[in-house]
């Protein structure tokens, strides 16, 4: 899980998971989890330490009767089912990806402050296109305007 995550481990993980039917031919899935997992720095890329706590419902439907239609998503509603084939569903795929999306792809070591990376390439500086209009804000106007 690790590897699929692209950190350096994943030190512990603990869910509790709930799977009930669902409108007749589909399945509901609840679920919660704790994972300690070792990450790096995005600034100092020493290890840290850090737990991901997370829950939810997962809805599946078998994908031979799922809808063909298009399904128009809003924000504030509940995502529409996953489709799954056969007659398992991988929850352990389900807490993997739930994890990855409750995870902090950016941590950052109190040691962090705002320095670079010493291994981040050093940006260049280019000057200003607009500069060579610098000494046109100080010219008088001159014609109707400005007489």
């Amino acid at each position: 899980m690790a590897a699929w995550l692209a950190i350096d481990a994943v030190r512990s993980f603990e869910a509790a998971i709930e799977i009930s039917p669902w409108k007749a031919i589909g399945a509901q899935m609840r679920f919660t989890f704790t994972a300690g997992l070792t990450q790096r720095c995005v600034v100092t890329h020493e290890p840290l330490l850090t737990e991901v706590k997370g829950e939810g419902v997962r809805r599946f439907w078998p994908e031979a009767d799922g809808p063909r239609e298009e399904i128009e998503v809003k924000i504030d509603e509940v995502d529409p089912p996953d489709l799954f084939a056969g007659r398992a569903i991988d929850a352990g795929a389900v807490l993997s990806e739930e994890l990855a999306l409750q995870m902090d792809p950016y941590p950052r070591s109190e040691n962090a402050g705002a320095e670079a990376s010493p291994d981040a390439p050093e940006l260049e500086k280019k000057p200003n296109p607009f500069a060579i209009l610098a000494p046109l804000k100080n010219v008088k106007k001159s014609g109707p305007e400005g007489t």
